[in-house]
């Protein structure tokens, strides 16, 4: 299983609505009924012509919500030593817009 997580810092500590347009723009479908204030379930569909047929699924949740701070986990089912993976693809391009707090 491919798994990647990271923390990176939002400026509105009282809702993770504001991710949610970007993920959606990413490619994400958000689970609305599984979505709340506190987190944003989403996955990105399956495309017929990869490898593996994996569906990354993607879960954004509060890590520190007084410091604004987001806890992003991205995971699939395909292998995690594969180079280039749907899951490390999906990562990289959410980790161009949620970078990584360091």
């Amino acid at each position: 299983m491919a798994n990647y997580t990271w923390i990176t810092k939002t400026y509105h500590h009282t809702s993770l609505n504001e991710i949610l347009a970007t993920i959606e723009e990413l490619g994400y479908e958000v689970n609305r009924s599984a979505s709340s204030e506190f987190q944003i379930v989403a996955t990105r569909q399956v495309n017929p012509e990869d490898e593996f047929r994996s569906r990354v699924r993607f879960l954004a949740s509060w890590h520190d919500q007084t410091k604004g701070l987001i806890r992003l986990e991205v995971t699939s089912d395909e292998p995690m030593l594969l180079p280039r993976t749907k899951c490390r693809l999906c990562k990289e391009d959410l980790q161009q817009a949620f970078p990584a707090q360091s």
